[in-house]
């Protein structure tokens, strides 16, 4: 009786020690994970992009959620300037209803208007109400342009292209008149037209109305992703879903979604890393 007993004893010994090991290894795994930066490069090829736009860089973040990276968002803006971006593109959810103060996002914007012109649409978690005028003034002060159903014109040498940015749908009364400001937003032009969404999942809308490339993010690359399966769940696409992280084609519209810098709802990434993208764009095919 008294060996039984002292094998137990052993037994969940030794179930102590591998679980503390498992635990000791998770936790900086964990760590590094959700804060370990993530650069990824695409060049994407078009025909109708302009020669003048020949290596034009566009740098994308998204989903900050307030997240910090280094004093000053010193780790950040670093990568950000060694990628050496013509211009940076932010596709929303600067903030959350976690939000506490803005000197994370006001040192983003005024570090990333200094390396180029920086370009914001909204996600679904950007109109904190307590904030929500206080960032579009700290954006205004360092010269971020919002883009709210709106469009500008890029400019190289003597060549334009199209740069439009949409609001996040729960900013709309409803899917018909969401649908409708994309429609009069897009326009039936022939000039190469890049839009910013925050979005993935609407891919066939921006294909219907004629976007060449669009830059996402929203979904966080899951989050928390399994190897060899990858992402399990995404706000508004369920279980196992298709857009998350990479480059994706639909028709004639090539969508890039960025698994974005900050997490919600519990402060982990796993198999999921906050990523900056990369986009080189080529008039040779």
């Amino acid at each position: 009786m008294k060996k039984q007993k002292g094998e137990k004893k052993k037994i969940f010994g030794r179930r102590i020690v591998v679980s503390l090991l498992i635990i000791c290894l998770f936790v900086p795994f964990a760590v590094w994970q959700t804060n370990s930066i993530e650069v990824t490069e695409f060049t994407y090829a078009n025909p109708k992009i302009p020669a003048d736009f020949e290596g034009f860089k566009i740098v994308q973040l998204s989903d900050v959620h307030n997240k910090s990276f280094g004093k000053d968002q010193s780790k950040l803006l670093k990568l950000i300037e060694e990628a050496r971006p013509d211009v940076i593109v932010i596709t929303g959810d600067l903030i959350d209803d976690n939000t506490r103060n803005l000197d994370s996002i006001e040192a983003l914007f005024a570090g990333t208007a200094a390396i180029a012109p920086v370009y914001y649409v909204e996600g679904n978690h950007d109109r904190v109400p307590e904030y929500y005028k206080s960032v579009r003034n700290i954006a205004k002060q360092h010269g971020v342009i919002f883009l709210e159903n709106e469009e500008v014109t890029l400019t190289r040498n003597q060549s334009a292209i199209k740069l439009a940015g949409i609001a996040d749908p729960m900013h709309f009364s409803s899917e018909a008149e969401y649908e409708d400001a994309l429609k009069k937003l897009m326009g039936q032009g022939d000039e190469f037209t890049i839009l910013l969404s925050h979005r993935p999942e609407r891919i066939e809308l921006y294909e219907k109305y004629g976007a060449d490339v669009c830059f996402t993010g929203h979904a966080h690359g899951g989050q928390i992703a399994l190897p060899f399966i990858g992402p399990v769940i995404a706000p508004q696409q369920g279980l196992f879903p298709e857009y998350t992280s990479g480059m994706y084609q639909s028709g004639d519209t090539t969508m890039f979604v960025n698994r974005g810098l900050g997490t919600v709802v519990i402060p982990v990434r796993l198999f999921a890393r906050p990523q900056i993208v990369c986009v080189t764009l080529s008039a040779r095919t």
